[in-house]
């Protein structure tokens, strides 16, 4: 029996963890805009109250990318890897657009926000701004981490490398 368990000889267990990243990446996308139908992007409060409801989707899709992306690495995958690194870098350009919208937004509903409801308003955009800005740095994280990929093991060096050569040392019997 093998000292360490690897994810790339137990094709069930691999299959199971991708299944769950994708739940916790596209249950929760349904739920959310579900709820935000039927869509009236041009109404500024809709794009208010989508951006707060986008913001407390952010943690559970970041869950899941990061799961099905370290299940890639893991098992040696890196098709897998790479994707979610690529998904991940397209929702961090997408991101970084909606956090200058959402500002613009928030600065033009300012001004027809009662000012009993503005301690409520400052809150939200406050909540939603902070959120926005780690949830950006998380999936630019991840985004690096799967498209560069992982180094190779030491034990994986192809014969004939020079550093391969240099870590082989005298194989005595068996």
């Amino acid at each position: 029996m093998p000292d360490t368990y690897s994810l790339e000889d137990d094709a069930p267990a691999r299959r199971m963890t991708i299944l769950a990243g994708l739940m916790l990446l596209f249950i929760p996308c349904v739920q959310t805009f579900s709820q935000l139908w039927p869509w009236q992007v041009t109404n500024i409060q809709w794009r208010f109250r989508a951006a707060e409801m986008v913001s407390a989707l952010g943690l559970l899709s970041f869950l899941g990318f990061a799961i099905m992306g370290a299940a890639g690495r893991v098992s040696g995958q890196r098709r897998l890897e790479r994707m979610v690194g690529w998904a991940t870098a397209i929702i961090t350009v997408l991101l970084i657009a909606s956090c200058g919208l959402f500002v613009l937004d928030a600065i033009q509903l300012k001004s027809i926000v009662p000012s009993r409801a503005m301690d409520g308003f400052i809150q939200s955009c406050f909540r939603v701004g902070v959120v926005a800005v780690i949830l950006t740095a998380a999936y630019a994280y991840l985004a690096t981490i799967f498209i560069r990929g992982q180094p190779a093991r030491a034990g994986s060096a192809k014969f004939g490398d020079k550093e391969s050569s240099e870590r082989i040392g005298l194989i005595v019997g068996r």
